[in-house]
């Protein structure tokens, strides 16, 4: 049951992160006219969207069935851990870079 909620969890988490950090770029769009100030909250926004997007997508295709999420299946086959690391430093950079802005 823990495993169940902690895939429910995780599932809602990165939508949530996704929208906060959306919200908080575009809140920053009203602060500017300039485009060296608004092109690059457009590329974060843009940024943004396909990281949660694809770490969503992800969530749910990594494993078939998706119940080896929460319960050993048998003959069950899941995405190799290497891609996975790659694309978790991937949103971690993209975090770091995003926190650090003004």
């Amino acid at each position: 049951m823990t495993l169940k909620l902690r895939f429910a969890a995780t599932t809602i988490w990165m939508v949530n992160i996704g929208i906060v950090r959306l919200s908080i770029a575009c809140s920053l769009l009203r602060y500017g006219e300039e485009k060296l100030w608004r092109w690059p909250l457009y590329i974060i926004i843009v940024f943004q969207i396909l990281i949660s997007t694809g770490y969503f997508i992800a969530q749910f295709i990594q494993c078939r069935p998706m119940a080896v999420s929460w319960r050993t299946v048998p003959g069950a086959k899941c995405w190799p851990i290497k891609p996975q690391v790659i694309y978790g430093w991937i949103v971690c950079g993209q975090s770091l870079s995003t926190s650090n802005s003004p």
